[in-house]
């Protein structure tokens, strides 16, 4: 499953069909991925003693073999993250602001759209984060006559471990790695207005195609219809008209209900919470199927759901 906010971004997904690989810098947890978690330390010495460079250099040393491996390595890999629930109540309102939607994914075919990129699949791990040494798990080998450095144990060691905080989330997390995509600069380093939009045009280059029958629902969130974005309703049996307010929101709400009556009209469903034997519980409640869309108002039937 996987949790969004309602904008121009989310609506795209689901209008042209991709999900967005991230890289490693523009994630949430600035733990991700962190190379905090490789000890450099025997590796930057025997690099040090292999070709003769001064103790004094041994700090430069370490941060150009981290900047390296950074350049070489992370730049490749696009994160897709997704859970295991749609109906976890705090990534409802951590990544949808109670107002957003999820869409339920056939994992199967989402990986069979992506057979032509090498990919891994896997449940996050979590606990407490400790360092692993590098040299014990970098390993050199020859390609093209070339040495090449093997670091792939050290970087999935810190894209499948998070802190145990996180565990409500119940990741699960898809890599893909892609010699198209291009580097992005930590986010502690400044950039130019210029540099910026370059790099705002390479992160577009992480929105990877699927096949439209990886969305199995389009599960809207309980606050959805919500009087922020409506001004009026209007009964008729099940059918319910819902006026639209004036405002930015307006147009993305349209297109919104456009696509999901043009794509996925019978895949539609909404959250809601409900008492059953003395327990609040959260759950897929209604089916509903969009009748019509225009500037005025969207015209839905919402069924109850079991």
């Amino acid at each position: 499953y996987k949790y969004y906010y309602l904008n121009k971004n989310s609506l795209n997904v689901l209008k042209e069909n991709y999900f967005h690989f991230a890289h490693i810098f523009t994630m949430n947890d600035i733990m991700d991925g962190s190379l905090l978690l490789w000890d450099t330390e025997d590796l930057v010495t025997k690099i040090m003693k292999s070709n003769n460079i001064p103790e004094g250099k041994k700090l430069s040393t370490q941060k150009g073999l981290i900047r390296d491996f950074s350049d070489k390595f992370l730049k490749y890999i696009g994160v897709f993250c997704a859970c295991e629930t749609y109906s976890n109540d705090l990534l409802w309102s951590h990544y949808t602001n109670e107002k957003g939607f999820c869409i339920e994914i056939d994992a199967k075919k989402l990986l069979a759209s992506l057979k032509n990129y090498q990919n891994f699949f896997y449940p996050m791990n979590y606990g407490e984060l400790s360092q692993i040494n590098l040299l014990e798990f970098c390993y050199e080998r020859i390609e093209n006559g070339q040495i090449i450095a093997d670091a792939n144990i050290p970087i999935f060691y810190s894209l499948a471990n998070k802190e145990s905080f996180w565990e409500y989330e119940k990741e699960w997390r898809l890599i893909i790695r892609d010699k198209s995509f291009e580097k992005i600069t930590n986010p502690l380093l400044m950039l130019s207005d210029d540099e910026k939009k370059v790099e705002r045009e390479n992160l577009i280059k992480r929105n990877i195609s699927i096949t439209d029958n990886v969305y199995k629902k389009i599960i809207l969130s309980t606050m959805f219809f919500n009087n922020d974005r409506f001004k009026a309703t209007k009964f008729k049996g099940m059918e319910v008209k819902y006026y639209f307010s004036e405002g930015d929101e307006k147009l993305i709400l349209k297109e919104f209900f456009q696509t999901l009556r043009d794509k996925y009209n019978d895949k539609i469903f909404q959250v809601d919470k409900y008492l059953d034997k003395g327990k609040i519980l959260r759950d897929i409640t209604y089916h509903i199927l969009i009748l019509e869309v225009n500037d005025r108002y969207v015209e839905i039937v919402r069924k109850n759901f079991c």
